[in-house]
């Protein structure tokens, strides 16, 4: 009994927000081989998947105040201006496209987005003509009023998925297990450095209501201390709920896959 006392959120008994969740399932093959075609085929089936999950719960009389993608789902380079503009001027359109992609979709639904994307910090052309970044990030992009309104960059990497403990300190060596069992993947993923909830803004019983949560990616749900900061500032609860974004396509065909 003391213990629900302490744990019960603010607001206790308050409903929303009422989160409308789409799984892809892609194939976990994408982190390593997903190609351009695949990708634009790929964001359109999502975006298809999303608008008839809409559709079907507007005619039970339901409206969603926030739709939520998994992890890493939204190709291209995030959704900052800086990255879109550096991709054209290397000579591609690519991250428009997707930048695009995300506001046309938030405005044909009406509905929040939260999506999962690859975050960039410093995207240029190299002088060997590649693009080249300071920071790369499995970032959650909460696009709503504006693109983005805001992001998070997870800062608890999987271990073994997204780094490699102790391995990483010896570049010959984290490359020669790569090339046997992970050929193509690389770990250049950089660490979030904060944990600061992410915040929405919807309407219920004709008020706006604001509501602040926490987005552990994946893995980062198993993590305590992760969570715990997401919605505890030391001094008071911060933060309403959490919201994982999780690929379960990583399960495979297993039961859990389905």
């Amino acid at each position: 009994g003391y213990g629900l006392l302490r744990i019960r959120p603010l607001d206790f008994g308050t409903p929303g927000p009422r989160t409308l969740l789409v799984q892809t399932n892609l194939p976990a093959s994408n982190k390593v081989a997903w190609t351009a075609e695949q990708q634009l085929r790929d964001a359109d089936r999502f975006a298809q998947q999303t608008l008839t999950a809409l559709k079907a719960s507007r005619e039970e009389g339901i409206e969603p105040d926030l739709i939520v993608w998994p992890e890493t789902m939204l190709p291209g380079v995030g959704l900052e201006e800086e990255s879109v503009q550096a991709m054209s001027a290397w000579g591609s359109e690519f991250g428009r496209h997707f930048r695009t992609f995300a506001s046309q979709l938030r405005e044909l639904g009406e509905v929040p987005l939260l999506l999962g994307s690859t975050g960039y910090l410093g995207l240029g052309a190299g002088e060997d003509g590649g693009l080249t970044f300071d920071a790369r990030f499995n970032s959650v992009y909460l696009v709503d009023r504006a693109l983005p309104d805001s992001r998070y960059d997870k800062v608890h990497l999987t271990p073994f998925g997204e780094r490699m403990p102790i391995i990483s300190d010896f570049p010959w060596l984290e490359e020669a297990l790569l090339s046997i069992g992970a050929n193509g993947m690389s770990f250049d993923l950089e660490e979030g450095t904060s944990t600061d909830p992410l915040e929405l803004t919807f309407d219920q019983s004709e008020r706006e209501v604001a509501v602040r949560f926490g987005t552990p990616v994946c893995f980062e749900d198993t993590v305590a201390g992760v969570c715990r900061n997401m919605v505890w500032d030391g001094i008071r609860k911060d933060a309403l709920l959490l919201i994982n974004l999780s690929n379960d396509g990583w399960f495979g065909t297993s039961i859990m896959g389905r």
